[in-house]
């Protein structure tokens, strides 16, 4: 039998991160671990992204729950002073909830790129896909 968000407490005041929250699997996961107590912070560069995300979570958990320990940081994980700024950032968000580290970081973001023959493929989107995978 699968454990239900109510009766499965893993992850209760665990810290999480996770990059890519802007995006549906990255949203889900942050309902997920935040529906079973965990403190997530959910990073993406689309701010507005970050925006559905935290809406999403909050109205998903209800009453039951109506100030879950989320919170959002822009970050491009291209970028490592945007990364390390945005870990900086949810490091303070993790300590003002009685976390001293990161017990969970899932590497979400990702970045398929063009489908298409080699030969044909754009460097620089190439790159891309490099240095967000």
């Amino acid at each position: 039998m699968a454990a239900t968000s109510e009766n499965d407490c893993r992850f209760r005041g665990k810290s999480i991160l996770i990059t890519g929250a802007g995006g549906s699997f990255g949203r889900e996961g942050c309902l997920y671990f935040a529906s079973r107590g965990a403190i997530v912070a959910g990073l993406d560069k689309n701010k507005e992204a970050l925006e559905e995300t935290a809406s999403y979570v909050k109205s998903q958990l209800g009453s039951s729950n109506a100030n879950p320990l989320m919170e959002t940081f822009e970050c491009d994980v291209t970028n490592v002073e945007s990364v390390s700024n945005a870990v900086s950032s949810s490091m303070g968000f993790f300590s003002n909830n009685q976390c001293r580290s990161i017990d969970m970081l899932w590497n979400n973001a990702g970045y398929q790129g063009q489908i298409k023959p080699t030969l044909e493929y754009d460097p620089n989107d190439f790159d891309l896909v490099m240095k967000i995978n």
